[in-house]
């Protein structure tokens, strides 16, 4: 296994933890608003569906993970068209779930398959938060300076005396 792959195998199980994370806290405070504020409503839809949203937001990351490893070996119009159809798979698969839980909604509440769904979204700001306080200990146990924004960062502060 090359160096890119177990990078990306990392990062894929790094997000896969903080996916648990935060479904756990959004099932926390879902069931906290729903005992709060509707108190004659089942919390079990929305379980039900923030783990159906949960479930195929994990399976799209797997999906992504295994398309990343299959073209980092192939030509590059190659691997652009297996990019493309892989992505329109991954949401069609989850525009599918959206329309089976709009079948469901009696059983499976579509708020929660949706905030299910976001998971991933979330997790991805929560693993790129963690990297980044990571690094800025790193930088201070080595007693070297923060890294310098990139040239694209400094083009936008060129513009500040206006």
């Amino acid at each position: 296994m090359d160096e890119h792959t177990a990078q990306l195998y990392k990062t894929a199980r790094e997000l896969r933890m903080a996916m648990l994370v935060v479904l756990a806290v959004q099932a926390l405070v879902g069931l906290l608003v729903i005992l709060t504020l509707w108190a004659f409503d089942r919390p079990l839809p929305y379980l039900l569906g923030l783990a159906a949203g949960g479930g195929i937001s994990a399976f799209r990351l797997r999906l992504l993970q295994r398309s990343l490893v299959k073209t980092l070996d192939m030509d590059s119009a190659t691997a652009q068209n297996m990019t493309r159809l892989q992505f329109a798979l991954r949401y069609f698969l989850t525009a599918a779930l959206v329309a089976v839980v709009v079948f469901l909604r009696s059983y499976v509440s579509l708020i929660g398959t949706l905030v299910g769904i976001l998971s991933l979204q979330f997790a991805v700001y929560l693993v790129g938060y963690m990297e980044r306080r990571r690094e800025s200990q790193r930088f201070a146990e080595q007693g070297y300076p923060p890294p310098l924004p990139d040239d694209e960062d400094q083009e936008e502060d060129d513009f500040d005396f206006l």
